[in-house]
């Protein structure tokens, strides 16, 4: 979000930028940011996991933007499949994995795309399979959001040939 601030001048300090809990950059292309993780209500403070929700939604829209600037002349098509995650982790409850894209008509899809709820660490034998799963679910869509990005950027290199 800071790297669009500045561009518009009104970044004022360092104090004032958000911070997330984690974030998961793409070093090899421009260093997109592709996962934002919050975590919040570790002292059951519910005015900062409703907080958290907000910021990983800004987060996630600032990220998408990026993205939208990064690859100016990539298809529409190709930017419709390109997603970004946020990850929120709550009070020990539960984890959500969030994606937001792009669809036509200047829309914004938010999917809820994978989910892990509990509420006993005891029962292992329940926890520990769900969590697995959530995991590797996890991993399956990053993979494809990575993957979908590296096609939106060879979709900008094609046809920022085409307009030299």
């Amino acid at each position: 979000m800071t790297k669009q601030l500045k561009t518009l001048g009104h970044f004022v300090d360092d104090k004032s930028q958000y911070t997330s809990d984690s974030l998961f950059k793409l070093f090899g292309l421009k260093d997109i940011e592709l996962l934002l993780v919050e975590v919040s209500g570790c002292f059951n403070n519910k005015v900062k996991l409703n907080f958290d929700y907000h910021k990983g939604m800004f987060g996630a829209l600032a990220m998408i933007k990026s993205i939208a600037d990064k690859y100016e002349y990539a298809s529409i098509d190709q930017f419709e499949k390109a997603k970004v995650l946020f990850l929120i982790a709550a009070a020990g409850q539960y984890l959500y994995l969030w994606s937001l894209s792009y669809k036509k008509n200047n829309l914004l899809d938010l999917w809820i795309k994978s989910s892990l709820l509990y509420s006993d660490f005891d029962d292992k034998q329940d926890f520990v399979p769900d969590l697995v799963r959530f995991c590797w679910g996890s991993k399956s869509i990053i993979e494809k959001s990575v993957e979908s990005i590296v096609a939106l950027k060879q979709s900008h290199w094609q046809n920022r040939a085409k307009w030299r």
